[in-house]
């Protein structure tokens, strides 16, 4: 399985195997590009708005709305209006699992760490939703709080989210093809491996044995973006780590981040983030020197 796009984070520990981050945008819009983990993540909007792309389905989140990603689901996710606020908690269904056969492990949740079964991406709004988002709200206030035994409380609080949604319909038989899940990583890792030099679609298209006009097709219905938009994507976050370091100017970051002219950064800049790069080097200063 490529590994480049697999986020090289390490979420919790083996003695703690659980990571919670609450994730507040007001300064800027921001956008976390297409990746994959082991460990399912649910995504949990406490204020604002959050766009999603999940193993290639969109979706707008609004305050209250619950997502899951399962494991080694391709995802992205992107804030444009301001402010926004969301968890995100991650763990790995292995640790789930228990040593001995009885049927709840053996039913329910070793088919969900082999990925036979998997949640469903969006937790419908209904008359349970209440009931989903005061578990969320619970594992969030014990990892906050961390009071006495508050790994056990961590992994009952997991167990009974698995077992509502198992209850309630949430959880379902995979379908994924594992083909098409290998290809799509591996389109992905060819642009971030090359990115930072022109990549051009007739290039591209025949490294993944396509014509050129499939390749654009098929690459704008999986990943919800053309080739072009996913590259300035990729640059961008680039020139935007090098801006944040401030050892960078403008057009040091644009030339070093793959960008051709500084004309087409600025551009590319203003609509993903509704300023100038020039702007958000002065707001990342003054923030600095408040």
């Amino acid at each position: 399985m490529n590994q480049n796009l697999r986020e090289p984070i390490t979420h919790g520990s083996a003695e703690y195997p659980f990571a919670l981050y609450h994730i507040r945008a007001s300064l800027h819009a921001f956008n976390i590009s297409l990746h994959w983990h082991d460990e399912v993540e649910i995504i949990y909007i406490k204020k604002g708005n959050l766009h999603l792309i999940i193993d290639k389905d969109s979706y707008l989140g609004t305050a209250g709305d619950i997502f899951i990603v399962n494991s080694q689901e391709i995802h992205e996710m992107s804030v444009e209006e301001l402010p926004t606020e969301y968890y995100t908690i991650l763990f790995p269904l292995s640790s789930f699992v228990f040593h001995n056969s009885d049927n709840s492990n053996t039913n329910f949740l070793l088919p969900l760490a082999e990925q036979k079964m998997k949640f469903r991406t969006y937790i419908s709004l209904s008359e349970k939703h209440d009931i989903y988002k005061a578990k969320v709200e619970e594992l969030v206030d014990i990892y906050q709080q961390k009071n006495t035994a508050y790994q056990l409380g961590t992994k009952c609080g997991i167990l009974s989210l698995i077992y509502l949604l198992y209850r309630d319909g949430e959880i379902i038989v995979s379908s994924k093809n594992i083909d098409d899940n290998q290809l799509h990583r591996d389109i992905l890792h060819y642009i971030n491996e090359n990115f930072l030099e022109p990549i051009y679609l007739n290039d591209i298209a025949f490294h993944f044995h396509m014509a050129p006009k499939y390749f654009s097709r098929y690459f704008k219905n999986v990943f919800h973006t053309t080739l072009t938009e996913y590259i300035a994507q990729l640059r961008l976050e680039k020139a935007v780590s090098l801006l944040n370091s401030g050892k960078f100017s403008v057009t040091e970051a644009a030339l070093h981040s793959g960008f051709g002219s500084c004309s087409y950064f600025n551009k590319c800049f203003k609509k993903v983030f509704g300023k100038s790069p020039k702007k958000y080097l002065q707001d990342i200063i003054s923030n600095h020197s408040a």
